[in-house]
């Protein structure tokens, strides 16, 4: 425990003085109206005005898969990508870009209490194992502003027939969507943050859990402003990449069958970063290997239509000019309706 203190000492000392590269958020901040001058139609810019009136109201939402911490796993990574050393980068990271809401994925409890203990002098958070439905396996944790928001109501659902308790679903798989009702103080907005981590394994189990997503949305009150945010292992059909699945079309077209819709399209000032959520590199086989492969998109935030949409960015951001994991943060400035 004493050593556990110090580390995260150090974790604060090496935040004041680490600097965060390549991050899209500064250009998303500074962006405005006159720089679109003629190159869009009347319509849109009097929807990028409208964004700019609103501008006190704007959620920073982020789905980011942080990359777990198992050590059996860890051990066929460089050193320098191990958790004690991407987490200072995490939370570096989270401090200059200051989200407003973050749906993360791939974090174990152990993780969490690491960022709790330095970040939690802005943040709260919400979020049950998969494995016991307390404190093991992967955690699909909200973390959100609890000077700005009050958290209503929180549940975890499994993927499952029995989704209120902890249960497989048909094809023997144990997974979660973890779903947080909130009251915006400064707006007195309310809204649904869900978020999950749809199986890697099989694209038969993505589709049940796709096809749960939707059935579980569509049943929610059509006056309620939902955001759905996640690492959905949507890999695209593409035949001339080496990819392990191209279900992921399917995927997205199942989830935005009904009431949402993927939010870089719904987006008024358009995409910024990448068109890759991960590092992967097609050309070197490995991950933390540059931008990644563009349209090789597995991270998304859907939003439905009481949710307006500034901006959207992949951001490929470095700490100290190395990646905090093996995704990058998929970014939303949004306004509830």
């Amino acid at each position: 425990m004493f050593l556990h203190k110090i580390f995260l000492s150090l974790i604060i000392t090496f935040s004041i003085f680490s600097e965060v590269n390549d991050s899209i958020i500064p250009t998303i901040k500074e962006i405005s109206p006159e720089q679109f001058s003629d190159k869009i139609t009347r319509n849109q810019m009097q929807k990028i005005k409208k964004a700019e009136l609103r501008k006190s109201d704007r959620v920073l939402l982020m789905s980011f898969n942080m990359l777990f911490n198992l050590k059996h796993k860890e051990t066929l990574l460089e050193k320098k990508y191990h958790w004690e050393n991407r987490f200072p980068r995490i939370v570096q990271y989270l401090k200059f870009s200051s989200p407003d809401i973050i749906g993360a994925q791939e974090l174990y409890k152990s993780q969490i209490d690491d960022l709790m203990s330095v970040i939690s002098d802005k943040y709260a958070y919400y979020g049950i194992g998969r494995d016991d439905g307390k404190d093991k396996g992967e955690i699909q944790a909200v973390f959100y502003d609890k000077k700005r928001f009050k958290l209503l109501d929180a549940k975890t659902y499994f993927f499952s027939k029995n989704p209120t308790k902890v249960s497989h679903n048909s094809y023997k798989v144990k997974n979660t969507l973890t779903c947080c009702k909130f009251l915006d103080t400064r707006t007195d907005k309310k809204f649904i943050v869900l978020n999950t981590h749809l199986s890697f394994s099989s694209p038969q189990v993505r589709m049940y859990e796709a096809k749960f997503i939707k059935r579980f949305v569509d049943k929610l009150p059509s006056s309620m402003a939902v955001i759905l945010m996640g690492d959905f292992n949507a890999f695209p059909m593409r035949f001339d990449l080496d990819l392990p699945f191209f279900d992921g079309a399917f995927v997205v077209e199942t989830i935005t069958g009904g009431k949402m819709e993927n939010s870089m399209n719904k987006s008024v000032m358009g995409h910024f970063g990448p068109i890759s959520s991960t590092n992967f590199s097609q050309d070197t086989k490995k991950v933390f290997s540059g931008n990644g492969t563009p349209g090789v998109i597995l991270d998304f935030i859907f939003v439905n239509d009481k949710v307006f949409i500034r901006s959207h960015g992949i951001d490929p951001a470095k700490v100290d000019n190395e990646y905090m994991s093996d995704h990058f943060p998929v970014l939303a400035e949004a306004i509830i309706d």
